[in-house]
């Protein structure tokens, strides 16, 4: 006697491969999703270590600087014109910021630490650095009143 089959009288038993597809296609794609989302917040995070070292690098600069006197005795006319003091004052100043350089580059990648005097008379610490995973060049800037 043949046996006949009738349409949804078998019971499907697994999944069928399109449907395997379609499932590790969804999974996929979320997952690529949180894969994006952690990347970002891992760039973000770095960011943010290399930002507080670099207030660091500042503050220290400016504190050091101050501590020293350089701001307010160290001018090059004076210095040009014979003050031994401008130029004890000038020399102190470049080897403070000459360390603070050596730290900048140590701590930061692709660090680098400039301090000039500003028209006004006060002082600019510009420290600067590329992370790897960032897409521009990061600055931070303080301005100080010259000690």
């Amino acid at each position: 006697m043949p046996v006949t089959v009738h349409p949804g009288s078998l019971h499907q038993q697994g999944f069928t491969l399109v449907e395997v597809l379609i499932a590790t296609a969804v999974i996929a794609m979320a997952l690529g999703a949180n894969y994006l989302l952690f990347a970002r917040s891992w760039q973000q995070h770095q960011h943010g270590i290399h930002t507080a070292h670099a207030v660091t690098l500042a503050r220290g600069v400016a504190e050091a600087l101050a501590a020293a006197r350089v701001g307010s005795l160290a001018t090059p006319n004076a210095c040009a014109a014979g003050n031994t003091q401008a130029c004890a004052a000038l020399a102190a100043g470049e080897n403070i910021t000459e360390t603070w350089r050596r730290r900048a580059r140590a701590q930061l990648p692709a660090g680098q630490l400039g301090v000039r005097r500003a028209v006004d008379g006060s002082l600019r610490i510009d420290v600067t650095w590329q992370a790897p995973l960032w897409p521009t060049t990061s600055r931070y800037r303080l301005s100080v009143a010259a000690p």
